[in-house]
């Protein structure tokens, strides 16, 4: 095969996995909870997912969530 051939397979294919990928969308969100509510948004977030979640803490105190 042709360098040229192996170069349009590769690239239908390359252009074929981005048309079926989905998107992803990420929702970054930071919460004082001196000002707000921080659990009940959290946990509609973990009541919802079906996939995986993503979350950092700078401190945890709340065991709730472990």
């Amino acid at each position: 095969m042709t360098v040229m051939k192996r170069f349009a397979c590769l690239s239908s294919l390359l252009i074929g996995f981005l048309l079926l990928a989905q998107p992803v969308v990420a929702q970054e969100r930071l919460c004082d909870p001196a000002f707000e509510d921080c659990r009940e948004p959290l946990w509609r977030l973990i009541d919802q997912e079906t996939v995986g979640l993503d979350v950092a803490f700078w401190f945890m105190q709340d065991s709730s969530f472990s």
